[in-house]
């Protein structure tokens, strides 16, 4: 009797084991079921790495679709110039192909954007970081900013709060150089990432399907050039709207994005 006893206690802990291993299996897998650590690992290093980097430069080719009144998608594209000075400094040039220039610039004060099409231009005072400065530019003033997530230090809290299902593809060489192929999906976007193996983890690719827009249109970017200790002049983050550029409201400067965007998406 004692025997049968002490075998089912034994029984009964084992049993009890098993459904607690179980559980908690149940519920890690319930918490990131479809996110391939390795993938992530690599994605969380990219993002720690700029986000910690003082300052940096680097020239990005861009391309987008947009969709027509037809229904066709007809691409678009820019070069984009990007300077980061931490923790109150960034500067962006755009290039479109038709010639056409635009500038966001953030001197630790103020944010100024310029479009030369139209010749006008907008300020708005805003003390603080470059943090703050584009949250609030492109949350609070619903401005359109692509790519400046790459400014922010908390873009690993970016990642880690919106990727929802994120996979490893395959290794590809982008420019001469060997990358990690990841794959992701968010609420709203699923995007595609190359990004540069050892010592300095920085993306050399990226493509973005806007899934839950018109048309699902993509947005391609190429960096190159990347300088992480920039030779940077005080000059670069200086604004000085030209002569006979005329100042209007981000509101009137939003509404000129939003006509413009109509037929080039910008």
């Amino acid at each position: 009797m004692r025997r049968m006893k002490w075998m089912l206690s034994v029984l009964l802990i084992v049993g009890l084991l098993q459904t607690a291993l179980a559980a908690a299996a149940t519920e890690k897998d319930a918490t990131n079921p479809l996110i391939d650590e390795e993938a992530m690992a690599i994605l969380m290093k990219m993002a720690d790495f700029l986000s910690q980097a003082k300052s940096f430069s680097v020239t990005i080719e861009t391309g987008y679709d947009v969709v027509q009144e037809t229904g066709q998608e007809i691409e678009f594209g820019a070069v984009r110039k990007m300077i980061v000075q931490r923790p109150d400094r960034a500067r962006i040039e755009i290039t479109h192909r038709d010639g056409s220039q635009a500038e966001f610039i953030f001197d630790g004060k103020q944010i100024y954007i310029f479009n030369a099409r139209d010749n006008v231009y907008g300020t708005v005072e805003k003390p603080g970081t470059i943090d703050q400065a584009v949250t609030y530019f492109t949350e609070d003033l619903d401005m359109r900013l692509p790519l400046s997530e790459l400014c922010l230090t908390d873009l690993p809290k970016l990642l880690g709060d919106h990727v929802r299902v994120l996979n490893y593809i395959d290794t590809a060489v982008i420019d001469g150089v060997t990358c990690d192929h990841l794959a992701a999906r968010t609420d709203t976007v699923d995007f595609q990432v190359w990004i540069e193996q050892g010592a300095k983890p920085l993306p050399r690719r990226t493509l973005i399907n806007y899934k839950n827009a018109a048309g699902e249109p993509d947005f391609w970017a190429q960096f190159e050039d990347w300088d992480l200790s920039p030779k940077i002049s005080e000059s670069a983050f200086t604004i000085k709207p030209p002569e006979g550029a005329e100042q209007i409201s981000f509101a009137a400067l939003k509404q000129i994005k939003s006509e413009a965007g109509e037929k080039k998406g910008e």
